[in-house]
């Protein structure tokens, strides 16, 4: 009865960190990711797509507030992309447990 109750909360906890992932991964589409990075007042986001370095032109000689909003959509989609992998490292951990309890995964 107790193993019971165990893996009851923990499959509870499973199904709120699938949810909690879901919707950040919905927001992480609303963001550009990568750093933004000026060349001969030129400015441009780079990144990372399929273990190449991609560079997307921004425009010319942008503004402060344009800057700055940039640099702001870009922290905002690095701070949920690392609380996105620490949700996943503790879903994995939750499994674990479930599987080590007796739970169906």
């Amino acid at each position: 009865m107790f193993k019971e109750s165990i893996v009851n909360d923990l499959e509870n906890k499973r199904d709120e960190l699938k949810k909690e992932i879901d919707e950040i991964n919905n927001r992480l589409i609303n963001y550009r990711k990568g750093s933004l990075f000026a060349k001969n007042n030129y400015f441009y986001i780079k990144y990372y797509e399929n273990g190449k370095v991609v560079s997307k032109y921004v425009g010319k000689n942008l503004s402060k507030a344009d800057i700055d909003c940039i640099n702001r959509e870009l922290k905002n989609h690095k701070t949920l992309q690392k609380r996105n992998n620490e949700y996943i490292k503790e879903l994995k951990e939750i499994e674990k447990l479930i599987r080590k309890y007796g739970g169906k995964v």
